[in-house]
């Protein structure tokens, strides 16, 4: 994942992420889930704070409220509108329990896992 602004200094404020994502399929998520099978897997949430060691210490909380045995991904930026120390991060969490046993439905007929 990866955070951008369109202009600097960025006078509106508003920022862009790009995010790709590798599963073990062939065939992109968006044409295998639909939309409410999606939001069961992926929860996205955004933190603006004055200064990196507040904005790392309120990411990291929030990583621990969901818990550290599901996915995340951390992407963080500074704020270019004005010389404060704003700065921001967005966190991509996802479920592992519901993503595993999607690998398990998705998996090709005909295919076996040797224990």
């Amino acid at each position: 994942m990866t955070l951008f602004e369109e202009s600097h200094p960025n006078v509106s404020r508003e920022f862009n992420a790009v995010v790709c994502h590798q599963g073990r399929s062939e065939e992109p998520l968006n044409k295998i889930l639909n939309k409410e099978e999606s939001s069961r897997i992926f929860t996205v949430k955004c933190f603006r704070e004055n200064g990196w060691k507040e904005l790392d210490e309120e990411v990291l909380a929030s990583i621990n409220s969901i818990g550290g045995q599901e996915g995340h991904v951390v992407a963080s930026a500074n704020v270019t509108y004005n010389d404060a120390n704003e700065v921001f991060s967005v966190l991509i969490s996802w479920n592992a329990l519901y993503e595993h046993q999607l690998e398990e439905q998705l998996r090709p007929s005909g295919c076996c896992t040797l224990f």
